[in-house]
């Protein structure tokens, strides 16, 4: 596969539920809480319509959702790549992608953790030459800042991705 195609106010007191109001009958007015909770849902859904693009075929459409200067670090992962800039995005992507026959990727899980999303992925696939079956599950921490991908990290597990940023399951 080539790499083209891989290709406000703050109240925060109890019971106020992270709004505040100016009167009786006053529209709620947002806070820092409702602003934060808003950032990281646009940060989701950026990661939603990057896979969204790549699953479709459009992976110029994918790419674009990453910052230019985007931080790609795969160490965990087998090939142990690490990469800066959206060619070597498609480059440590491409080259993974390249190394299976009838490679496919299943998202289990997408979860807002603020300033990161995690996503929990498996990948099958049969090797090129080998001919072997294998699965990889793993996890991916994105940060996503000014809406772009600015980091893209692998863990071996969704645990280890949640310790990355101080967090259990």
């Amino acid at each position: 596969m080539s790499p083209a195609r891989v290709l406000a106010k703050w109240d925060v007191t109890p019971g106020n539920r992270g709004t505040t109001t100016t009167g009786v009958n006053a529209a709620p007015v947002a806070t820092e809480r409702d602003t934060a909770r808003a950032m990281s849902q646009e940060n989701v859904a950026v990661v939603r319509q990057m896979y969204d693009a790549f699953n479709s075929g459009d992976a110029e459409g994918a790419v674009d959702h990453f910052a230019p200067d985007v931080t790609v670090d795969a160490r965990d992962r087998p090939d142990h790549e690490i990469g800066k800039g959206r060619e070597a995005l498609v480059r440590i992507i491409a080259s993974w992608v390249d190394s299976f026959d009838d490679w496919r990727e299943e998202i289990e899980a997408i979860r807002d953790l603020g300033d990161h999303v995690l996503v929990a992925a498996t990948q099958r696939g049969r090797g090129k030459g080998s001919g072997i079956e294998t699965e990889l599950r793993y996890a991916l921490l994105y940060r996503v800042e000014d809406g772009k991908i600015s980091s893209m990290t692998f863990y071996n597990t969704p645990t280890e991705a949640l310790e990355a940023v101080g967090l259990r399951e």
